[in-house]
Formats: structure tokens, C-alpha cells, sequence
């Protein structure tokens, strides 16, 4: 399972291929050509409040590999005031429907 840093993953686009092997760049770019003749995949964004600015870039980034993200803050359907049961079976029911679970990670 790959691990990014925010460092890594900022700039990872800007990155070059610079070796005859095949880097993390190349195949990155070979799995978007793949994704993007495919159907598109449908990922549960798990992540905490604290890094809601480096969701923004992490929505771009899957977005630009035909991957819809799931946030539920920016679900116009979520409450923005829940009981644990409310937000509990609409959370459930939206981790269910998407075809991944990814958990966003940061070290404090």
C-alpha cells in the first residue's frame, strides 16, 4: 500500500519520469489512460476535518484519473447538524455505494 506524503502528493503531478524504469509518474499516467477507458470508480474519502484544505488537491487529483471522490461535507443531502444515528446510516449508506474506502491520513 503506497504511502504519500503532502510533499510528495502536492507535486506529484509536476513530476518528470527520469529513469528507463518505470517510476511512480509513469505508472500513475498508465493507470489514467486505463481509468479513463473504463467506467469510472467511485471512492469514500474518509479523512479528518483538520485537513480540509488538502482535500480540495486530493478531489483534483483523483478527478483528473476519472475517480469520483465522496466527501460528506460537501454532500448537500448530509445535515449539517446529525445525531450518531442520522450520520451513521447516511455515512454507512455512502461507504457501501462507492466501490473503495480511502483514508486520508496525516501526522499531527
Amino acid at each position: 500500500m503506497p504511502i504519500f506524503t503532502k510533499d510528495k502528493f502536492s507535486n506529484l503531478a509536476e513530476r518528470k519520469a527520469t529513469s528507463r524504469g518505470k517510476n511512480l509518474y509513469t505508472v500513475l499516467n498508465e493507470a489514467k489512460l486505463e481509468l479513463k477507458t473504463s467506467s469510472k470508480i467511485k471512492v469514500f474519502l474518509s479523512h479528518s476535518h483538520k485537513d480540509k484544505n488538502l482535500i480540495k488537491e486530493v478531489i483534483s487529483f483523483f478527478k483528473g484519473v476519472n475517480v469520483s471522490i465522496y466527501v460528506d461535507w460537501m454532500d448537500d443531502g448530509m445535515p449539517e447538524k446529525t445525531s450518531g444515528e442520522t450520520a451513521l446510516k447516511k455515512i454507512k449508506s455512502k461507504i457501501i455505494t462507492n466501490d473503495k474506502f480511502l483514508l486520508l491520513g496525516t501526522l499531527l
